[in-house]
């Protein structure tokens, strides 16, 4: 399997839960919801024209670049294990949930690794048990892309952009 990636990089988890933990990022090139506030804007295409090679796409840290290349499972493990202190990965995006994830978060769970992915919920969920769910559901986006009920009941904890009071409204709906 290869999965579109973004970019690799290593830094401090920022939000939710795991605030604070050192994590390696993998940002998934790929999404449809179309949220106007995404401060990810330039993964949302799979543009040919923007695909790399691996080499040239590992190791950027938050170029905000279209660029993006496939990587294997065994490209990403070779990635992750170059920040070899670091036990917690977070798959992002982008909509990481556009992609089968199983084999590889179950990898990582058998090499003693601690998994979390952050998606919006309007993907089916392919991916170990043991992975940590964050849920950011994008509620009335342009996509037009409805949130998944059992994604909702597998979330470990729910994570939305508040900016007015009719976002507090919308999300109890």
């Amino acid at each position: 399997m290869q999965y579109p990636i973004n970019e690799i990089f290593y830094s401090l988890q920022g939000e939710a839960n795991f605030a604070g933990l050192p994590s390696v990022f993998i940002r998934m090139q790929g999404c449809a919801v179309g949220c106007a506030f995404c401060d990810t804007k330039h993964t949302w295409e799979l543009n040919p024209a923007t695909q790399q090679t691996a080499q040239l796409v590992a190791g950027k840290i938050s170029e905000h670049s279209d660029n993006w290349a496939y990587f294997t499972a065994e490209d990403i493990l070779f990635e992750i294990k170059k920040y070899s202190a670091c036990r917690h990965v977070v798959f992002t995006g982008g909509e990481p949930a556009m992609y089968d994830l199983r084999s590889i978060t179950e990898e990582l769970h058998a090499l003693g690794y601690t998994t979390q992915i952050e998606t919006s919920g309007t993907e089916s969920l392919h991916l170990s048990d043991k992975t940590w769910v964050t849920l950011s559901p994008k509620i009335d986006m342009p996509g037009h892309k409805q949130i998944l009920a059992e994604n909702v009941a597998r979330a470990n904890e729910i994570k939305m952009p508040i900016g007015k009071m009719a976002d507090i409204i919308k999300l109890k709906q």
